[in-house]
C-alpha cells in the first residue's frame, strides 16, 4: 500500500491502515518527546495526544507524501505544549528557538527512513506486476517465501529468479530516480511504510 492509498484508507476509517500508521510513526513520535525532555509518563500522554490530533486533522494533510514531516510537526508542537503546561516557569521561547531540536539524530533518522520507504513503495507500485510481485516476495513479504514457492506462484524458474530480480531492481532504481526528479506528488493520498528494510538473500543459491 503506497502513502496515497494509506492516507485514503485512514480517512475512510480503515483499522488496519491506522495500525500501520501507529507501527510506522510511533518511533518518530516518541523520539520527539524524548528530545524535548518529556518524562516517561509525559511521553505516554504525548503519544496519545499526537495520535488523536493526527486522527482529527488528517483531512487537512495537503501532501500525503509528506506524512512523516506532518506527523513530526504535530509531535513537536504537542511536546512544546506539554512542556508549557507542566513547567510554566520554563522559558519556552528559548526552547522553541533551539535549532538543535530540528536536527535530533534519532528523530531525523526516523523521518528520513519513513520518507525513503514511502518513495520505494511508490516506485514499486509503478513497476509491472511481474517485477512488483517478485520484489515484494523477496524483500517485503513475511515470512519470506522460498524460491520454490515463488516458482510455483509466479511461474519463474528457480534459475531465473536471480537474473529477473537484478533486472527488476534496476527498473526500480530508474523509477525511484524518476520519482525524485518529479518532486512531490499532488495532495490526495499517502502511504506509510511498514518500516521493514530489504533483507539479503540469506544464502540461497541461484543457478
Amino acid at each position: 500500500m503506497d502513502l496515497r492509498s494509506q492516507v485514503a484508507a485512514m480517512l475512510a476509517g480503515d483499522e488496519l491502515a491506522w495500525r500501520r500508521f501507529l507501527a510506522d510513526y510511533g518511533r518518530l513520535i516518541y523520539a520527539v518527546g524524548r528530545r524535548l525532555g518529556l518524562t516517561e509518563a509525559e511521553r505516554e500522554d504525548h503519544f496519545q495526544t499526537v495520535c488523536l490530533a493526527a486522527h482529527r486533522s488528517l483531512a487537512t494533510l495537503r501532501e500525503p507524501d509528506r506524512l512523516a514531516a506532518w506527523v513530526y510537526n504535530i509531535a513537536y508542537r504537542a511536546a512544546i505544549d506539554t512542556r508549557r503546561r507542566q513547567r510554566p516557569t520554563l522559558d519556552i521561547t528559548e526552547l522553541e528557538d533551539d535549532s538543535r531540536l530540528l536536527v535530533e539524530p534519532e528523530a531525523l533518522e526516523a523521518l528520513e527512513r519513513l520518507e525513503a520507504v514511502a518513495r520505494v513503495r511508490d516506485a514499486l507500485g509503478a513497476l509491472d506486476p511481474r517485477c512488483r510481485d517478485l520484489l515484494h516476495a523477496l524483500f517485503i513479504e513475511e515470512p519470506q517465501p522460498s524460491y520454490l514457492a515463488i516458482q510455483e506462484r509466479q511461474g519463474i524458474p528457480i534459475g531465473s529468479i536471480g537474473p529477473t530480480r537484478a533486472r527488476c531492481l534496476e527498473r526500480l532504481k530508474k523509477t525511484l530516480a524518476g520519482l525524485s526528479n518529479r518532486g512531490p506528488a499532488p495532495s490526495t493520498g499517502g502511504k506509510a511504510d511498514s518500516g521493514k528494510r530489504p533483507r539479503r538473500n540469506s544464502g540461497r543459491t541461484e543457478e
